[in-house]
């Protein structure tokens, strides 16, 4: 069973990294699930997972992949399932690599 926590759509401006949540400060394991059925043919997709190894430290990616919109497929693009202890607190990420801006509906999920 899973808790959407957060949802929306982002348009993305290609080749910047939106942030796509807030920061998620709470205990738990999570998946961020993007809709890319209207990534361009000529359009690549990246989503990442960015966190803390330690509260101390500054975020990392944890997760990172990417869906060529010429390749055909699954329009659902879901990540690894990601923990986060709520001193580490996790971000998820879309950027959007050439053809024009598409808008991407997205929800995050705790597991």
């Amino acid at each position: 069973m899973s808790t959407v926590i957060d949802s929306g759509s982002q348009t993305a401006t290609p080749s910047t990294e939106h942030s796509i949540s807030s920061a998620i400060g709470t205990d738990g394991t999570y998946v961020m699930i993007v809709d890319a059925t209207n990534l361009p043919a000529d359009g690549v997709l990246e989503l990442r997972a960015k966190r803390k190894a330690r509260a101390a430290d500054s975020q990392a990616y944890a997760y990172s992949a990417s869906f060529n919109g010429a390749a055909p497929g699954d329009p659902l693009k879901i990540s690894i399932p990601v923990p986060c202890a709520a001193s580490t607190s996790l971000q998820f990420t879309l950027k959007q690599v050439g053809g024009t801006g598409a808008a991407f509906p997205w929800s995050i999920e705790k597991l």
